[in-house]
């Protein structure tokens, strides 16, 4: 395990890319757009309403080479024309849609053939509206602008003077145009113009005042005097580009105001005023690049310049109102540039493309907008490579990238924190010869949308795929033989959809096609897989998009309790997103707690969710991991399995003991215990069968604990439904199949808000998924049939669905992966070297995925292990815990046993209890509490002090127990052990024992040590709880022994901890019949130089 984290660090360090892999994303739905074109027909472009509930596309759809506009509903519908009818020969040329998304403005030569005119439309269909004056021949209206607020329609047009370009507002209705530029220099032009976000004015470009001098001036949007913005210009210069604030303050403009073709920046008041410089001196020969930007909160304005040596392209930085100049850029390579930039949406990074480092090599730079530390953010280049397109998110978190970064000519995309960190390669891997094309950023910012060559070389398609990294999403349809979907795709507004054009249909016919975006799960509440959620925490689901408020009901979300039992509704909409629910009763401490959010809610598309199922931890608010056995003697004997819950509805842990009555276990039947302040008492027979494992769970969705057993011996299994509240009464249904069972798991397999079964039987009997509608279980599918012994399950692929471990007897355990609808399918054969008897799944080393303790049952010296999960499958850790020759596992229970946020492990095995320490990391510590022979533990706050105490099922002849986690003992210090490495090596001799003492030398508290060989097999140890001084040793506790050292290890290794103890491991040794004694010492900062040979 630590090997395989160091491994992992070192690649990250090196800023080697990750990629992430989850299971498949729904698909999407895909339909065509257009109706049917002529033939030779095509689609040449579209535009999406900024309400996202129409599709506005040009196609020459009725006439072949006749282009006209057409109007149809995002959810579906019959497209209509909206232009009037076009003689032979005329055609819409450009149109937009109106902010408001009401109106279709469109340019085309409706009514005279080559006089290009300007009408708008209702975006429904309706009558065309001329907008300009009627235009003779020669005459044409040729760009336009809307305003934010949909209420005029700026036009630049020779409609009073034949080929002079003058500029114009018009009502987007209809109505009179009023002419918005002053006079102009005879034969002059006004040349560009810009409408202020506020729609207050225009400015624009034009030749006024002086022949082929363009300056700048700024006007009332519908009319009035303009007013000129440039200062004097110098004979032969002009005003080049110009941008306009977000707040419509200020104007930036470029021009040779001050020196002709000296290039420079100045900023001056919409309303006019006096312009100030903004760049610092320039080098001779210098400019200010024509690629300048204002930031979003109109502060900054970020330039281009060869400000400090001429051909030398860097960035700065100045405030818009004027000042210092800021070099943004770090140093750059001889020969290199800043080529392109962009400023981050909350105007707090500038983002760069520049050979900084290399010549020629073009990669990715983050800075504060006002200076600061540079950082890279692509990965390392292979030779030759390059990056080249960026975006950044709107919310500002990410930068998406297309670069031959990985294979030089190999273009592939990767998304990077915009501050730096982890590079994530997002699309799949690219077939022979393919490379990403064009990209976009979804307007949530939480997916990116791409076009490549990805699956087959020249077969151009469009994939989704999470910013963060994960699966990609196939959006379009079968492609015919020689199909693409070309570049030209966008997406919604509301991130509900995709439009892509592209001969999908048919080789070299290009029309429009719809991806409709089903919803999936952004993220949960609280997270999946985490430990220590507060007993009272709101749960909940963030949806990918924005859902249908009308399907949401209390039944959205279930909580099931393991421990407390279901929760439903009321489901609040916390906002479009994000749906919550608070839960009526908290959760007990160290519960397993799953939530299911049903595939009843709908996007605003009619597209259902799909179930999400995920699992947390609630928290255990204290315990030391130190346990102490009560008086309490409970049941039978031969206890099989135990379960711990409220059934009773009195918010404390209640115990259902089942025995094996084929093996002589309790002569009274399996036993419902009822828990009042930590003392048990018998309540109630559930039948007297041969029963082997028990679990608890609200099967029938009242709110009140059920149970499900397992029988062996060919006896059918048993649903026990709880029909009582306060005082529990439990009813018997059977399955109808008969096999000889050995565990259960439940858990939401199909995702429809109520509990499932996974069965293990043996005998090579088929392992059984039961499906529950109901309350009533139905089989569905076996998960193998090779004498199964245990079964746990959880979501191991991250996928939002239930998967199962399967434990069998003497062969691999089988990881079976669930795809949403409870069918399996066996992914990988975990081969753990003997017969997994009892598996625990769970998040141990704290990075929020599922993995894997195996304990064996078998007296064969088969270690536990331990497996971390990596990308949905299992790779051993190659920590070997435990030596179990003299212990013979039978059942693991997991939880925070000593309430320092991570999950430990109790183990019940043939000789005895073990608890399994966990430093966070999956690092685990071992403890032998007693030598009671057991097959049955369950952890819960059984006495109801906030921490974990355990239901102890005796196997042999003596009662069952309860062993409470014992408050008043100091917790063992686990995240101080210390690691010796070649601690002492044994004489060569046939047979050696060893005693160990440790002796404190600190405050005194919990000491223990442990003794390894050298791969790390588990020989013994003890500890315990001692005085400062004092020595804790065989002769004081039963809790440290003799260890026989096999004669084939000559090597073992000793973990003492924590740093204030010590051991002295005395070894004992016969030869020749002669006893002999050595005492070795070897405390934490000793090296094997200090321990005899």
């Amino acid at each position: 395990m630590a090997r395989w984290y160091i491994c992992w660090g070192i690649l990250l360090l090196l800023g080697v890319v990750v990629s992430r892999v989850y299971a498949d994303p729904p698909e999407p739905v895909v339909q065509k757009v257009n109706g049917n074109l002529i033939g030779g027909g095509n689609v040449d472009g579209f535009r999406i309403s900024p309400d996202s509930e129409w599709i506005t596309y040009w196609a020459d759809q009725d006439t072949n080479n006749i282009f006209e506009i057409y109007s149809v509903p995002s959810r579906g519908g019959v497209p209509l024309k909206l232009n009037s009818a076009l003689t032979p020969g005329k055609n819409v040329t450009n149109f937009e849609i109106s902010p408001g998304s009401g109106r279709v403005i469109y340019l085309a030569d409706q009514d005279i053939d080559e006089v290009f005119e300007l009408y708008s439309v209702p975006i429904g269909g309706g009558t065309p509206v001329k907008l300009n004056v009627p235009l003779t021949l020669g005459k044409n209206v040729i760009n336009f602008e809307l305003m934010q607020g949909s209420g005029r329609v700026i036009y630049r047009a020779d409609q009073d003077t034949d080929e002079v370009y003058e500029l114009y507002s018009a009502p987007i209705g209809g109505g009179t145009p009023v002419k918005l530029n002053g006079a102009l220099v005879p034969g002059k032009n006004v040349e560009a113009f810009k409408i202020s976000p506020d729609n207050s004015r225009v400015v624009y470009r034009a030749d006024q005042d002086t022949d082929n001098g363009f300056e700048l001036y700024s006007v009332p949007i519908d009319g009035g005097t303009p007013i000129k913005l440039n200062g004097p210009i110098v004979p032969g210069g002009d005003v080049y580009e110009f941008l306009v604030s977000s707040d419509s303050n200020w104007v930036v403009y470029r021009a040779d105001q001050d020196t002709n073709d000296g290039l420079e920046l100045y900023s001056v008041p919409i309303g006019g005023g006096t312009p100030i410089r903004l760049n610092g001196s320039i080098a001779p020969g210098g400019d200010v690049g024509g690629t300048f930007q204002i930031s979003l909160d109109s502060r900054w304005v970020i330039y281009p310049a060869d400000q400090r040596a001429k051909d030398l392209y860097e960035i700065f930085s100045v405030p818009i109102a004027g000042g210092p100049s800021i070099l943004l850029n770090g140093s750059l390579t001889s020969g290199g540039n800043v080529d392109a930039f962009k400023i981050s949406p909350d105007s707090r990074r500038v983002i760069y493309w520049a050979d900084q480092d290399t010549n020629d090599g073009f990669e990715l730079y983050s800075v504060p907008v006002g200076g600061g530390t540079v950082v890279k953010l692509n990965g390392p280049i292979v030779p030759g490579g390059d990056v080249y397109e960026f975006l950044v998110s709107s919310d500002s978190s990410w930068v998406v990238y297309r670069a031959d970064q990985d294979t030089n000519d190999g273009f592939e995309l990767y998304s990077v924190p915009i501050g730096g960190g982890t590079v994530v390669k997002l699309n799949g891997p690219i077939a022979p010869g393919g490379d990403v094309g064009t990209f976009q950023i979804r307007p949530d910012s939480n997916r990116v949308i791409y076009q490549a060559d990805q699956d087959t070389n020249d077969l151009l398609e469009l994939y989704s795929v999470p910013v963060s990294g994960g699966s990609p999403l196939k959006l379009n349809g079968l492609i015919a033989p020689g199909g693409d979907v070309d570049g030209n795709f966008e997406l919604s507004l509301d991130s509900n959809f995709v439009v892509h054009r592209g001969d999908q249909a048919t080789n070299d016919i290009f029309e429009l096609f719809i991806s409709y975006l089903p919803l999936s799960v952004d993220t949960t509440i609280p997270p999946a897989n985490r430990i220590a959620v507060e007993p009272n925490s709101k749960v909940g689901i963030v949806y990918s998009l924005p859902f249908d408020q009308s399907t949401v009901n209390n039944q959205t979300i279930t909580v099931h309790g393991f421990q407390s039992g279901s929760q439903t509704g009321p489901v609040v909409i916390a906002n479009d997103k994000t749906l919550q629910l608070t839960v009526a009763d908290p959760f007990q401490p160290g519960e397993l707690v799953q939530v299911t959010a049903r595939n009843t809610t709908q996007n605003n598309y009619g597209l259902s969710a799909t179930p999400y199922v995920w699992q947390f931890y609630a928290k255990a608010r204290t315990g030391s991991g130190v346990f102490t056995s009560t008086a309490q003697a409970l049941g039978g004997t031969r206890s099989e399995g135990v379960a711990l819950g409220d059934v009773d509805g009195d918010s404390d842990p209640d115990a259902i003991v089942v025995y094996d009555h084929s093996t002589g276990g309790s002569p009274t039947g399996n036993e419902v215990y009822l828990n009042e302040n930590g003392q048990f008492s018998r309540v109630q027979e559930l039948g007297k069968a041969s029963s082997k494992a028990v679990a608890l769970g609200d099967l029938n969705n009242d709110g009140v604990l059920d149970a499900f057993v397992v029988n062996g011996s060919n006896e059918a299994d048993e649903i026990w439904l709880n029909t009582g509240n306060t005082s529990p009464i439990f009813q018997v249904e059977q399955l109808n199949d008969s096999f000889s069972g050995t565990d259960v798991a439940l858990a939401d397999f199909d995702g429809d808000g109520d509990l499932d079964a996974a069965v293990t039987n043996t005998n090579n009997a088929p392992n059984q998924i039961y499906i529950n509608d109901g309350g009533t279980f139905n089989a569905k599918q076996a998960l193998g049939s090779l004498s199964s012994l245990s079964i746990a399950v959880g979501d191991v692929d991250l996928d939002g669905d239930i998967d199962a471990l399967v434990g069998n007897a003497e062969s691999p355990v089988g990881l079976w992966l669930n795809d949403g609808d409870a069918n399996f399918s066996l992914v990988q054969n975990i081969d753990t070297g003997n017969s997994a008897q009892a598996i625990a799944l769970a998040d141990f080393d704290g990075d929020y995925d599922l993995d894997a303790f195996f304990a064996h049952g078998s007296t064969l010296g088969q270690p536990n292990q331990f497996w971390v999960n990596s990308e949905g499958r299992f790779i051993n850790s190659e920590l070997n815990l435990g030596i179990t020759n003299n212990l013979n596992s039978r059942e693991l229970s997991i939880g925070d046993i000593n309430a320092d946020g991570d999950l430990d492990i109790f183990e019940a095995t043939l000789s005895g209890y073990v608890v399994w320490h966990n430093n966070g990391t999956g690092n685990f510590h071992s403890a032998q509490i007693n030598t009671t022979s057991s097959r049955a533990v369950a952890l819960a706050d059984v006495d109801g002090d906030g921490d974990l105490d355990a239901y102890a099922g005796d196997y042999l002849d003596t009662p069952d127990t309860i062993l409470l986690n014992d408050l008043s003992m100091a917790p063992p210090d686990y995240e101080q052990a210390v690691f010796l490495p070649t601690i002492f090596r044994a004489p060569p001799i046939i047979s050696t024992t060893t005693q160990i003492n440790i002796v404190s030398i600190g405050t005194g508290g919990i000491c223990r040590v442990e003794i390894t060989n050298k791969a790390g097999g588990w020989l013994g140890g003890c500890g315990g709880e001692i005085n400062d001084g004092e020595i804790l040793a065989d002769y004081k506790t039963t809790l440290c022994s003799q260890i026989t050292l096999p004669p084939q290890d000559t090597t073992y290794r000793v973990k003492v901890f924590p740093k204030y103890c010590k051991s002295e491991v005395n070894i004992f040794y016969d030869a020749v019949g002669v006893t002999r004694f050595r005492e070795v010492e070897c405390i934490e900062r000793s090296s094997s130089a200090l321990c005899p040979k």
